[in-house]
């Protein structure tokens, strides 16, 4: 009897784990709503010790043992505060964007950029050094409850509270766009102005507008070169095996990552090689290189995978969440992005259209940096300037 039992038991504990394994592979964990519905994932209170106002403290702790690395552009400690948020996933900068040097000289004393490296990467915590379950599904289940969407959310809004306003501006570049929008709609109320730069086309996966328009295939589509298309043919496979995940650890995730910013460089530079020789101003930065990372991280990125899904669609919620939202913003694209411009305008669809402003600046993916900053530096003035008022307090 006890082993008809536990046969039992270990048949209902497979179909249990081929339930999660399947959710995450056909669906999404991560649902908008869902951190601000959830207390607990916050932290408990916000008026905890460990949510006091410090804008000048280059480490933010946060519950559960996690601390966020955070420094400051030039300005002084009572300008507005804005918020920047970066991409990767799990991509921190080593130093502060060009666009922070590029406020300070339009606007000295009126803004701020504060960077925090989100957890998981940079000089923030970095909670596995290897798989933390001898088990795949209960692996997946601690690495994307510790470093998936949903507390990377809940650290932009303990963040908030950290910079001691009611209401951010916030300015998101790349899957730090994406990553500042599901913020907004998670607590439409604490944002005062909103700057997506470049956002990552994850709103829905695959594309809407076909699997050859996602960040991978466009990269894979502009490679010429045999051996380039084998080596990304190779990462690819070894990229997107998760099944793999039990054996990695943080330094070979890592490393994979470094392995995707290499392929992307590869690509920009093919596509502007391309249209040189065809006599063609290029469409691409030749000089679109991404700023040298402080230290990319590994299981971070693969936790914002797991809670995304393999398949989703997060536009519906989004509008829904959005539609009454007050706040202005600003869309930016480089005209030489690798990504079409049609990536970026997708996030204008769900705001109030009287809202939204969408920018187009010379430069590549990274138009926060180089020439193109200033440009930059001057949307995110006129978006805060749009604000009610006399603009964020």
């Amino acid at each position: 009897m006890s082993a008809a039992l536990a046969a039992l038991a270990a048949a209902a504990a497979v179909a249990i784990a081929v339930y999660i394994g399947r959710k995450w592979l056909f669906g999404p964990i991560y649902k908008p709503g869902c951190v601000s519905a959830n207390a607990s994932v916050l932290g408990g209170s916000f008026d905890s010790e460990l949510l006091v106002k410090s804008t000048t403290s280059t480490t933010w702790n946060m519950p559960n043992g996690i601390s966020i690395h955070h420094f400051a552009g030039p300005g002084p400690d009572n300008a507005c505060p804005v918020l920047c948020i970066h991409g990767g996933p799990a991509a921190p900068p080593l130093q502060q964007w060009k666009v922070a040097e590029e406020l300070a000289v339009l606007c000295p004393d009126a803004m701020k950029l504060h960077f925090m490296h989100q957890r998981g990467c940079g000089h923030s915590s970095r909670p596995f050094a290897k798989w933390p379950s001898a088990g795949m599904w209960p692996g997946l289940t601690t690495v994307e409850q510790t470093l998936g969407i949903g507390e990377q959310i809940a650290d932009i809004e303990r963040a908030r509270r950290r910079l001691g306003v009611d209401q951010l501006v916030l300015v998101g570049h790349s899957f730090g766009g994406f990553m500042a929008t599901l913020y907004a709609a998670e607590f439409p109320h604490a944002v005062k102005a909103l700057v997506l730069i470049a956002p990552a086309a994850v709103l829905t996966l695959p594309p809407v507008a076909g699997p050859k328009h996602s960040f991978f295939d466009i990269i894979g589509s502009k490679l010429r070169s045999e051996e380039h298309q084998k080596d990304f043919g190779d990462f690819l496979r070894r990229y997107f095996d998760f099944g793999s995940l039990p054996k990695a650890t943080e330094t070979s995730l890592a490393a994979l990552q470094e392995e995707t910013l290499l392929h992307f460089q590869r690509a920009a530079e093919q596509a502007a090689k391309d249209a040189h020789d065809k006599g063609l101003q290029p469409e691409i930065s030749l000089s679109d290189e991404p700023p040298v990372s402080a230290g990319l991280g590994g299981f971070a990125a693969w936790a914002t995978y797991i809670s995304m899904g393999r398949e989703h669609d997060y536009r519906k919620q989004l509008r829904d969440r959005l539609q009454h939202s007050a706040f202005p913003v600003a869309i930016v694209h480089g005209t030489k992005d690798i990504m079409p411009p049609s990536s970026s305008q997708d996030y204008g669809d769900l705001f109030p259209s009287g809202h939204v402003s969408f920018h187009e600046v010379d430069g590549g993916h990274f138009v926060i940096e180089g020439e193109s900053a200033k440009d930059v530096a001057k949307i995110i003035i006129s978006t805060v300037a749009a604000c009610d008022g006399d603009g964020p307090k």
